[in-house]
């Protein structure tokens, strides 16, 4: 389910510019730092650390600095 949710992100946030694509990547941020914690919890910590970093880099390029601050919570 939740790579789907993944390629779809990043689909809609790959179509839109400018303004309309910050909520993408805002959303992109929110289901990368989902993956991380699921990760986590069924022992993956490397690709837990590799999906927080893509959801911090999503965060940052929406300028969300809520979205970032979860992610640096799992890269700490």
């Amino acid at each position: 389910m939740l790579p789907g949710l993944i390629t779809s992100c990043q689909a809609a946030a790959g179509e839109w510019q400018g303004e309309l694509q910050q909520p993408a990547l805002r959303l992109l941020s929110q289901v990368y730092q989902l993956t991380a914690f699921d990760l986590t919890k069924h022992g993956e910590g490397q690709l837990a650390l590799l999906a927080a970093a893509r959801g911090m880099l999503a965060a940052q390029q929406a300028a969300d600095a809520l979205a970032a601050a979860g992610c640096a919570r799992v890269l700490a």
